[in-house]
């Protein structure tokens, strides 16, 4: 099947290197058309793509003057591809040789997306590669703990999927964006991301309206990816910010997917609440 890449990226050049190679190895004979989208305020990850494009044809780098955030890049870059499914890749991520492959096999006519088995560099498990909605009640669980002791129990660990394993395909609520393959024109149908996200929450949002407009998504222990995880090189502002767009992107979210499950009090008082951490985090 006819695979392309989008990689969205900031302040990604002691990563991007990796994770091109990843690509490039894992169908040495026929290049997986791929576009780096550089949200960064400089081009530095320019030198480094162009490197690659001497037997890469399909390989092409563009530049953001203005950082639009990570759903508006990995739209643009879908805009410039091609294939029939879109491999959605962090810079900060390295396919395992096979990975795309194994994706491409987990998937069936009714399959929107498919992600992988995603690792840190120390091979531990990222348990965010197959997650549930995070309702109020799974987000308590996850942030105070409370799942880590009773997370096979139902109800408890609904957010992590504590009941699907670590190495059992299943179809699952949501994937990471660090790594997910989405048929394109499902992805299309949909509106693509949802470009309110400026970064967080995109990756649940499209995999709830993938799942909303009767898609399946699955999870492929089979296909795996190693991922730094907050790869992109960031200083105190910059790490504000991260925090400042969380918070908002939370917002957007509730709005969009939750609010109409609550009581009114409930909704107005956690808009309160979140307006709060975000002046408290800009301070």
């Amino acid at each position: 099947m006819n695979v392309s890449c989008v990689i969205p990226a900031y302040n990604s050049e002691r990563w991007v290197d990796d994770c091109l190679k990843s690509i490039r190895a894992q169908r040495p004979s026929n290049p997986i058309e791929t576009v780096v989208v550089d949200n960064s305020p400089t081009d530095l990850l320019r030198s480094s793509v162009q490197s690659y494009m001497v037997d890469w044809p399909l390989l092409s780098y563009v530049h953001q003057a203005q950082n639009g955030g990570f759903a508006a890049a990995c739209n643009y870059g879908f805009s410039l591809i091609h294939g029939d499914w879109t491999l959605f890749l962090n810079a900060d991520a390295i396919l395992v040789p096979g990975a795309v492959d194994a994706l491409l096999a987990a998937a069936d006519a009714r399959t929107g997306a498919v992600g992988p088995h995603l690792e840190f560099p120390d091979g531990h498990f990222q348990p965010q590669c197959k997650r549930g909605v995070p309702t109020l009640w799974a987000s308590f669980c996850y942030l105070s703990g409370l799942d880590r002791f009773l997370g096979k129990m139902p109800g408890f660990g609904s957010y992590l999927q504590q009941h699907v394993g670590e190495e059992e395909p299943a179809d699952v609520p949501a994937l990471s964006g660090a790594c997910m393959l989405v048929r394109s024109d499902a992805f299309r149908s949909i509106g693509m991301f949802d470009v309110h996200y400026f970064m967080h929450f995109e990756d649940l949002d499209v995999c709830m309206a993938l799942k909303q407009a009767g898609w399946a998504i699955k999870y492929c222990p089979g296909a795996r990816a190693i991922h730094v995880k907050g790869g992109s090189n960031v200083d105190t502002a910059t790490a504000v910010e991260v925090g400042k767009h969380f918070s908002a992107s939370w917002l957007v979210f509730y709005e969009k997917w939750l609010s109409d499950k609550y009581p009114r009090i409930v909704s107005a008082t956690l808009r309160h609440a979140m307006g709060r951490g975000r002046r408290m985090v800009v301070r």
